[in-house]
């Protein structure tokens, strides 16, 4: 859960827009672009490509506009590193204990950009994967679900993340079956893809 004031309580936060509100955040060329692979009733939400587009995305979708996303990263880089044998054990089993703590390690660097040298201003943003996607969904103690388009399915995050180590809070039937229903479209759309 992130640690900053008042996230305890983080699903109370939560976004919850009707249609109307949502709309000036939605990307619609590229809901558009993505019809074809987007499960009904998904729609695109735009933010601005600097590097940080994941951790947008997801402060955009969980509070409606993209003021956590720095947060999102600092406490990325927290989950990793506090965490590190979690991580070996379920997302880098296959790999040797040093093997795992030098990728978990980088991981961790990751996840926060650094300063430039002298003039002060941020680095460009790491490339996040699906490392950071498991903690991310840890972090919120909530699936992620990931889409792309399928051509990118192979070299993409598309997936859907589950907060295996800490459970799900504030998770009812509704959310439930949300999560259900895009893992059975996204199932499908893998198959007929074949």
């Amino acid at each position: 859960m992130p640690m900053w004031p008042g996230c305890q309580h983080f699903s109370q936060y939560d976004c919850a827009m009707t249609a109307g509100d949502a709309e000036p955040l939605l990307d619609k060329n590229a809901t558009e672009w993505l019809r074809n692979d987007l499960p009904d009733n998904f729609q695109c939400v735009g933010v601005p490509g600097d590097g940080n587009c994941l951790t947008h995305a997801i402060s955009k979708s969980v509070i409606g506009v993209e003021l956590l996303y720095h947060g999102l990263r600092l406490e990325m880089q927290t989950e990793l590193r506090e965490n590190m044998s979690w991580y070996k054990d379920h997302v880098y089993p296959f790999y040797d204990d040093e093997m795992a703590k030098e990728f978990l390690t980088q991981a961790a660097d990751q996840a926060v950009p650094k300063e430039a040298s002298a003039d002060g201003n941020w680095q460009m943003a790491e490339y996040l994967g699906t490392v950071h996607m498991h903690a991310i969904a840890n972090i919120l103690q909530r699936p992620v679900v990931l889409l792309s388009e399928k051509s990118a399915w192979e070299r993409a995050l598309a997936g859907v993340y589950l907060p295996a180590r800490n459970g799900i809070t504030q998770y009812d039937e509704a959310h439930q079956d949300s999560i259900l229903n895009a893992c059975k479209i996204l199932q499908q759309q893998l198959t007929d893809a074949r």
